[in-house]
């Protein structure tokens, strides 16, 4: 509309903020920095991710594969 107005937010996210335009970051009333995660976040990461995908698959994958042979069952196993 051309007026300035206030009643917005605008989130900006990156991982590499050193190729941010020194421009968008004057423009930029706060900023915060997300640290990589520790070896314990990881892991919960990682198990949380398997619970998800990984055993929802499986448990997907009998309920469809019923009568299938052993053999060719095995194809489908995440280990």
């Amino acid at each position: 509309t051309g007026t300035e107005r206030r009643d917005f937010m605008m989130v900006l996210a990156t991982n590499r903020a050193e190729d941010l335009d020194a421009a968008v970051l004057d423009r930029c009333d706060e900023s915060l920095l997300f640290p990589l995660p520790n070896a314990t976040c990881r892991k919960k990461l990682v198990i949380d991710y398997f619970v998800l995908f990984v055993r929802s698959m499986e448990k997907d994958c009998a309920e469809t594969h019923v009568g299938m042979l052993g053999s060719l069952v095995r194809l489908f196993r995440h280990e």
